[in-house]
């Protein structure tokens, strides 16, 4: 069930392939959400700083240009807990331990419903 207008949780999509990118939010839309994008790690930190309404990310593993997926979230464990991460790749599958506590992990491509689904959990 989508989110009401007026409470629209806004998701930041930390994606450097474009397509990837615009699919997700797209995705994330359709099922209510508000969405920023980051082409990058060290982008996707600087928009935690700047917007404090970001209540989830959705980042890619393997993205150049700063941080990783993984490292990402560890900073945003770090600087910004009331933030919730799912991290997806399609090349990575990360082993045990190398998540940051509280984060989920989605093989790619993923299903969109249960991701969606496992955001609404988050969120809830």
């Amino acid at each position: 069930m989508p989110f009401s207008a007026t409470e629209k949780p806004l998701v930041l999509v930390a994606e450097d392939e474009f397509v990837t990118r615009q699919a997700a939010i797209d995705m994330l839309r359709e099922a209510g959400f508000a969405a920023l994008t980051a082409t990058n790690g060290t982008e996707a930190i600087r928009l935690l700083e700047d917007c404090r309404e970001i209540r989830a990310v959705l980042t890619d593993i393997d993205m150049p240009g700063g941080p990783d997926g993984i490292r990402l979230a560890a900073c945003i464990q770090h600087r910004r807990p009331d933030v919730h991460v799912i991290i997806v790749s399609g090349k990575v599958i990360p082993v045990e331990g190398d998540l940051p506590s509280g984060s989920l992990f989605f093989a790619k491509p993923y299903n969109e419903s249960e991701l969606i689904d496992a955001l609404r959990g988050l969120l809830a």
